[in-house]
This record gives structure tokens, sequence and C-alpha cells, in this order.
């Protein structure tokens, strides 16, 4: 016989689709994903094929909204337990790592976000800076 292992491997491409998916699979897929997922149930107690909103946690920190599927064996597709975790990741591919982790320890919308960056430009260069350096980040209206 072999020994099950409980794996995590994204499932679907890493493009700037608007939805992600990371599935968790094997006998520890709903422990695993517990530790990390904050919902009104823990996965642990949900019912199989059910979908639940949460956020996922790295201790106190909130990293991301999400759904989580829980689907138990041997009734999933891999005859496994497994969960889904789904998430928006076009936001950190788009801005950046660094910008997203701005966005979202402020609590804004990228429109909000925008805002603020032309407002700092505008600042910047009322107060004599250089256009030239900030070109590439002013907002230009775009034609129809």
């Amino acid at each position: 016989m072999f020994e099950l292992d409980t794996i995590a491997a994204p499932a679907t491409p890493l493009s700037p689709a608007g939805i992600g998916i990371i599935r968790i699979s094997g006998p520890e897929a709903v422990i695993n994903t517990d530790k990390i997922f904050c919902g009104k149930v823990t996965l642990a107690e949900a019912k199989t094929h059910t979908i639940h909103y949460g956020k996922i946690m790295d201790g106190d920190e909130i990293i991301d909204e999400v759904l989580v599927s829980v689907m138990r064996g041997p009734h999933s597709y891999t005859g496994e337990d497994v969960t889904e975790i789904n998430f928006e990741p076009w936001h950190m591919r788009y801005v950046g790592i660094p910008t997203a982790t701005y966005i979202m320890e402020n609590g804004l919308c990228l429109e909000e976000f925008t805002q603020q960056l032309q407002a700092a430009i505008d600042d910047y260069i009322a107060r004599g800076g250089d256009p030239a350096k900030v070109e590439p980040f002013i907002q230009k209206p775009t034609e129809e």
C-alpha cells in the first residue's frame, strides 16, 4: 500500500484572470485549510459540498477575503477530502506586491489608491518637483 499525502497546488493558471484557485487534497486538507481560514464556522464542522466566505489569515493579519469549498471524500473529484480556496489574485499581479500590500493595509480599493497617488503626484509637482520623474505615474484621460 502507499501512504496518502496532503498536497496543495494552484488549480488555475498564473495569469491576469479574475479568480485564482488553490486546491488542497488529501487526508489533512480540511484541517490544514482550517489553520489559515477564519469564517463563521470552522471547516472541520462544515458539511460536504458547501462553500464558505471568510478570510485567509497569517496570525492576526488578514491576507485576503476568500470563498472556500469543502468536498469530503469519497464523493469528490479525487476521492479524497478536498478544499479549494477561491480568491482574486489580479490585484497583486496588476499593481505588484508592495502596492497591493499598501492598498490592503490601508483598506483601499484600487480606485481610491489611484486617487491618492494622483493627489500625491499633483502635490509633488505643485511644490516644484520635476514632472519628468513622475511622468510614468500620471493618469491621462482615455480617448474614446
